[in-house]
């Protein structure tokens, strides 16, 4: 299929630096193509394949060992997996937020919904109204980063 070959050449530039579309562009294509790869069966190697999270693997060559998502950084996040539209965000608080309340009224539950930045997965812990940690995850290259802990305020400088 001639798009996903093209959809194919544009992950490959994204990845080297040199993307050749910009972020929504790609999204916008990315999610036609699924929507035609569904409706003409095509097969399921080319829809997992649209369906599989962004990430560009790390080089070989790379000094930065992968992280993943671990305890100190608060677990698994619960991610949009690029909703567009609002069925599509309902049917996700369904499946992943509304097991985890069961019982509680709805008018102790607070959202916050961010536009997606590209590259950059950050966790902020609150206590007493307070941030009292922060990390970044970069999913791409895995480094895990700590901005701010309880024990030391980072200043938005880098700790290990």
């Amino acid at each position: 299929m001639k798009e996903f070959h093209h959809l194919q050449q544009l992950e490959k530039a994204y990845a080297s630096g040199s993307p050749m579309v910009s972020d929504p562009v790609y999204d916008s294509l990315k999610v036609q193509l699924l929507h035609k790869a569904r409706a003409h069966g095509l097969t399921s190697t080319i829809v997992q394949h649209l369906e599989s999270d962004v990430g560009s693997p790390v080089s070989q060559s790379s000094t930065l060992a992968k992280a993943e998502h671990t305890p100190e950084f608060g677990g698994r996040l619960k991610s949009l997996a690029a909703a567009h539209s609002a069925a599509e965000v309902r049917a996700w608080w369904e499946r992943n937020i509304e097991p985890h309340f069961v019982g509680k009224a709805a008018d102790d539950l607070e959202v916050v919904l961010e536009p997606k930045v590209d590259g950059l997965t950050m966790r902020a812990t609150y206590r007493d109204g307070e941030c009292a940690q922060v990390w970044a995850l970069c999913p791409s290259t895995g480094t895990l980063l700590k901005l701010r802990s309880d024990e030391r305020d980072c200043n938005g400088s880098i700790s290990d």
